[in-house]
């Protein structure tokens, strides 16, 4: 799945992989994409979800439905330092 906004500072993709049961994500780095690795998807209601730790902090990433075929994804990330939370949204198409 891609973003569909090609100018993201964000996620740029992910893939769901071993069945559906894990999520990789890449994000916006220079002068390539980061991996920010697998992690398993857990179901709740209609969407699914996954924390990615990372050194920095935690994100917490939602996945949905949207309409026209695409899938939404909201990512939290929370910060060990003195960063605020940070909420974005993302909409994706295979």
């Amino acid at each position: 799945w891609k973003n569909t906004d090609r100018r993201t500072r964000g996620v740029t993709k992910f893939v769901v992989t071993d069945n559906g049961k894990k999520i990789q994500v890449y994000g916006s780095c220079s002068p390539r994409d980061c991996d920010w690795g697998k992690k398993t998807l857990t179901k709740s209601g209609s969407s699914y979800k996954a924390t990615f730790k990372q050194g920095f902090g935690d994100k917490y990433v939602t996945i949905s439905s949207a309409s026209g075929g695409r899938m939404k994804m909201t990512v939290k990330a929370t910060y060990k330092d003195s960063r605020p939370t940070k909420t974005n949204t993302y909409y994706f198409k295979k």
